[in-house]
């Protein structure tokens, strides 16, 4: 299936006319005309609520906002549309209440009564969708510049969905007005008149605008543990407002949700993957190294000396009890993975276990040769202890990149079996950190 992002706009809405005429919208009208004598009842679906179901079933949309509910036939045949065996949330907006009564049959639907671009309803719509981005927002309301320009402001900013869509875009001048300014500040190819690409979707000439909002290129952060990765995430984060931020942390989410949904989804990833991982969400890659052995001691600082609110596994309780020298000894692959040559490895292929052990026929010179190959293909690559490296990655003054464990312990690195155990755990790592201090100066 073709990816939403990837596209040409007049595509996705063929995809969506096509996917619509297969979904059965019997019994689902418009309701009490708003027009002529306002008073007689349309039974029927008009012909752009197959194209609304279309969209929501071709690509898979299941967080979904409506301004303007009416007696909520657009909504029940968007969440008509929504595949089967996902858990669909669909709010809809109205300052009537015609539809009371007319959703009952629709549990995943939400009525709120309100104007959406009041600051108490824009609220409640914030609070029921929490903080993850949607999928869709459909706005048919007050057929007005400003209340239209207004909504199209707030939701596209507040809810980062991956399309907006309008109704009777060419309905008056007050809408061909909002429209023009609309489709004036995105680019040609992120909005298009439906209606002029397949004209059955809206037949009466009043337009069905889709706009796609421009999305970054995916921004790949490869997290290796203890090299200032917290302050770094954040940076990215304020760089990025208006980002579809993914909160994954760990492989196991992204292989319970899947890689090519994620990539579609969200637009920035900041996660403790490997390289292969890292690949396969496709765009800009970045990390942060550190000097090894800082990192090594910061590391049986942090799992040593704090106590986590969550703590899989019980590393964290294990380590607490261990001294250093136990630490670097330890062979239980809970401490290995954070531990041993991780920036290597991690950059290899993957830190974690089974990963790590698929590369086991390969000599350390070949693995350490293999991460550094893969490093080249980063489009930017952070020292932490020099800060101006950290510029292409953050955007801005990277003074405040720190590590922010608070060490409480420092080996004698004078100690010969202390020293040995050092080296035994960053052998390939001490390498690869000189080669790619070496490659940032030049």
């Amino acid at each position: 299936m073709s990816s939403l992002k990837k596209t040409e706009i007049s595509q996705v809405v063929k995809n969506a006319w096509e996917a619509g005429k297969e979904i059965n919208l019997d019994g689902i009208g418009y309701g009490r005309i708003h027009w002529g004598n306002r008073t007689d009842i349309k039974d029927n679906p008009p012909p752009y609520y197959f194209f609304l179901a279309g969209l929501v079933r071709r690509y898979g949309f299941k967080r979904i906002l409506e301004i303007g509910t009416h007696w909520g036939g657009a909504t029940r045949a968007m969440a008509t549309g929504v595949r089967a065996g996902l858990d669909a949330q669909i709010v809809t907006v109205d300052i009537t209440t015609e539809s009371d009564g007319k959703l009952d049959a629709f549990p995943q639907i939400r009525k709120i009564v309100g104007d959406a671009n009041s600051e108490k309803t824009f609220d409640e719509i914030l609070d029921a969708f929490g903080s993850a981005p949607i999928d869709l927002v459909y706005i048919d309301a007050a057929h007005l510049t400003a209340p239209t320009l207004a909504s199209f402001s707030l939701y596209s900013a507040a809810l980062k969905p991956k399309l907006i869509v309008f109704d009777d875009i060419t309905l008056n001048d007050k809408m061909k007005e909002a429209w023009r300014l609309i489709s004036a500040s995105l680019p040609s190819t992120a909005y298009i008149n439906a209606a002029e690409v397949i004209r059955e979707i809206r037949p009466t000439g009043d337009g069905f605008g889709v706009v796609r909002p421009p999305r970054p290129e995916n921004t790949v952060f490869v997290h290796i543990n203890k090299c200032g990765g917290s302050a770094v995430k954040q940076s990215i984060k304020d760089r990025n407002p208006s980002a579809r931020i993914c909160d994954f942390v760990f492989s196991e989410e992204y292989r319970s949700y899947g890689y090519e949904r994620a990539s579609e989804d969200y637009d920035v990833f900041m996660s403790h993957i490997g390289f292969d991982e890292a690949q396969r969400l496709g765009g800009r890659l970045v990390t942060v190294l550190r000097n090894p052995i800082e990192r090594l001691i910061s590391l049986y600082n942090f799992q040593h000396y704090r106590t986590p609110d969550h703590d899989p596994g019980d590393v964290f309780k294990d380590v607490a009890e261990m001294s250093f020298h136990e630490f670097l000894e330890s062979d239980d692959k809970r401490i290995v993975v954070s531990r041993q040559n991780t920036m290597t490895y991690q950059l290899a292929k993957s830190h974690m276990f089974p990963q790590r052990s698929e590369l086991s026929d390969l000599s350390d010179e070949e693995v350490l040769q293999l991460a550094l190959d893969n490093l080249k293909t980063f489009d930017a690559v952070g020292i932490l202890e020099k800060p101006s490296t950290l510029v292409p990655i953050i955007g801005s003054d990277p003074m405040d990149i720190v590590n922010n464990t608070k060490r409480g312990y420092f080996p004698d690195l004078r100690d010969e079996r202390t020293r040995s155990l050092v080296f035994s755990s960053i052998y390939l790592d001490i390498q690869l950190y000189m080669k790619a201090v070496a490659m940032s100066e030049g």
